[in-house]
């Protein structure tokens, strides 16, 4: 379904990395599905502005391998995981050229107990 949905010189970002082209965002779909053995998401929002829509989401996933975050990788085998996100999708004919994708790293190392408060 990534040609059905993106263009072929899309480029995501996602926090301080981006990815280009369709190759780009199949090896992070692959590296998503190892990482979780089961992931939902639930849409809170959806706005639209011209050739941009914005999502508000929340993602529940259990972990099955290696977790990247932005300040390492983490086992996340068997851990359960819950964050948000906000995504800003920009179209082109139809289909994603960009898009720019936040997400509560901290909320979800938390839930998982791989970070613990204070």
């Amino acid at each position: 379904m990534i040609e059905q949905l993106f263009e072929p010189d899309c480029v995501l970002h996602f926090g301080a990395r981006s990815f280009t082209g369709l190759s780009e965002v199949r090896g992070m779909a692959e590296r998503v599905n190892a990482s979780y053995s089961k992931l939902t998401t639930e849409v809170h929002d959806i706005i639209e502005a011209g050739d941009r829509v914005v999502v508000r989401i929340t993602h529940r996933a259990t972990g099955a391998g290696p977790v990247r975050s932005r300040v390492g990788t983490h086992d996340g085998n068997g851990k359960t995981f819950e964050w948000d996100a906000v995504v800003i999708f920009r179209f082109k004919n139809g289909k994603v050229v960009e898009d720019w994708v936040t997400r509560d790293e901290l909320g979800m190392l938390l839930s998982a107990g791989i970070l613990h408060p204070n």
